[in-house]
């Protein structure tokens, strides 16, 4: 073989090895794309769940602040409400009061106290007692008034009862109303006009609730 021929041989193994080298190249390029695909679809897969736990982590919170902003609320408005009635109802109590306060100058008003005494007197059942009351409503209690009293709790009891004016070195009271009570002040009847409405307040609340609250609560 020539000089010229041998050149020409190398030359051909040079283009054979730099072809293989360009395909190997070439082949590590693609394997490196691919590479780097997959590491991008991964991190971009990471990311995607990063984002989605986020969200539900989001949501979660959102919705566990509105469960708790919703309960505090129906807390808040239940206080509320429950002191409306409350400021009703002591609004209520103390325009009943008034309303008996003015019935002090009605005619009707000596049969009202005949009936508180008569109610007293069957309470404590005893034979004898004694009533006291207000300086204005002492001057409704005369002889007829508490004979009367007495037939009509004797009825009741289906015995005979007395019923007496306090003494006069007893005080009257401060409030409206009667307070029957025995001698020895072991045994009394409170039936002023206070006190009364705190005995029918059970009643007094049903009424408010059911004209005024009940409507409100049926439509939430």
């Amino acid at each position: 073989m020539t000089e010229f021929g041998n050149e020409l041989k190398h030359h051909q193994l040079l283009e054979d090895i730099l072809k293989d080298a360009k395909q190997e190249a070439e082949r590590i390029k693609a394997e490196a794309r691919l590479k780097a695909q997959e590491r991008r679809e991964q991190f971009e897969k990471e990311l995607a769940n990063i984002e989605k736990e986020s969200q539900t982590l989001l949501q979660r919170k959102k919705e566990s602040l509105t469960k708790a902003f919703l309960s505090a609320k129906a807390v808040e408005l239940k206080k509320i409400g429950l002191k409306a009635q409350e400021d009703l109802i002591k609004s209520i109590n103390a325009k009943l009061e008034e309303r008996f306060a003015e019935l002090l100058s009605s005619p009707e008003y000596p049969s009202i106290l005949l009936k508180w005494i008569v109610e007293a007197a069957i309470g404590l059942g005893v034979n004898e007692t004694y009533v006291n009351a207000s300086a204005r409503e002492l001057a409704f209690l005369d002889e007829e008034l508490l004979k009367e009293a007495e037939d009509q709790a004797s009825r009741f009891l289906k015995k005979p009862l007395r019923i007496y004016k306090a003494d006069s070195d007893q005080p009257p009271l401060l409030l409206q109303g009667i307070v029957l009570y025995t001698r020895d002040g072991r045994l009394a009847f409170n039936n002023q006009v206070r006190t009364r409405l705190a005995r029918k307040q059970g009643l007094i609340r049903q009424v408010i609730y059911e004209r005024l609250f009940a409507d409100a609560v049926k439509s939430r």
